[in-house]
């Protein structure tokens, strides 16, 4: 049974409204396949339906107002992924951590397979793990973000295919691997924004400094696609990224570790650029490696 396009995000929203807000982990068995795969457990539980069903029950007990606003949804083949934003508050333990009461807001990019039988057989997700960690204290260093500028509205530029789009989005390797810089011109609208990270510069200049952050801690830093979904003008990316930590990493002197850590991110085109870049990178996983945060 292969599902529509519209079919496939019916079931994505059902996944996000009914079983996670919802905590109906009855449908769990209807919606997602015998041998579902769940490729970012959380720590300590099974990659299975079951494991599944208790990160729901567990994230249900640590905000029991858990809100989740599906921001955007995208479809392509089996595939089908959204970014969403969850919001709050810590009543319930979460993690072996006691709840402090605190308002928690992170944002989450996430691919769903669908198999032939019209249901969930494999999950991606990257979320703000070690952003929610630092809302509640368990971690130290955070700062509330300034408010996230705008998407630039682009008129006009070139017509593109979403193929088009798909190899615009991926050319951004030659920036983080080979260090050309100048491609980001290229590739990036004048006033684009990173409404996941608003402390960068807007424009071209913050895909530069992000990867001269990364290339400066890991010299031999290296980023490949994993995997590509896009529709109409939207175009996300799961990647994988390796390096050796032989520089300072926000503060952090190196350690000569080697890190493999993935990242999520998803890119709005508009006028033959990016104008928008959302993403979620695995730092908590990042700073386990080096031995910063414990696991």
């Amino acid at each position: 049974m292969s599902l529509s396009r519209e079919q496939q995000r019916e079931l994505l929203r059902r996944v996000s409204r009914e079983i996670v807000v919802g905590g109906r982990v009855e449908l769990i068995d209807e919606l997602f396949a015998s041998d579902f795969v769940d490729h970012d457990a959380l720590p300590g539980l099974s990659a299975d339906r079951e494991g599944f069903g208790q990160t729901v029950q567990l994230l249900r007990a640590a905000l029991p107002d858990l809100e989740v606003d599906m921001r955007f949804t995208l479809v392509e083949g089996d595939k089908v992924a959204d970014y969403l934003t969850s919001a709050g508050t810590h009543l319930g333990e979460f993690m072996g951590i006691a709840p402090t009461g605190k308002r928690v807001v992170v944002s989450a990019l996430e691919i769903l397979r669908i198999d032939e039988s019209g249901r969930v057989a494999e999950r991606w997700e990257r979320f703000g793990a070690m952003q929610l960690l630092q809302q509640i204290g368990a971690i130290p260093g955070w700062e509330e973000p300034p408010e996230a500028p705008p998407v630039p509205l682009v008129a006009g530029g070139p017509e593109r295919s979403v193929e088009e789009n798909k190899q615009l989005v991926t050319s951004q390797l030659g920036i983080w691997n080979d260090g050309d810089y100048g491609l980001a011109d290229e590739l990036f609208h004048p006033e684009s924004v990173t409404p996941d990270a608003p402390q960068f510069a807007r424009g071209p200049e913050g895909c530069k400094q992000a990867a001269r952050i990364f290339r400066e801690a890991f010299p031999d830093f290296n980023m490949t696609v994993e995997d590509v979904i896009a529709e109409n003008d939207l175009v996300l990316c799961r990647f994988r990224q390796t390096g050796t930590h032989r520089g300072d990493l926000f503060g952090i002197p190196p350690t000569g570790k080697s890190v493999d850590f993935q990242e999520m991110a998803l890119c709005k085109i508009a006028g033959g650029q990016i104008v928008a870049t959302w993403f979620q990178t695995d730092m908590l996983g990042l700073m386990q490696q080096i031995g910063v945060a414990s696991a």
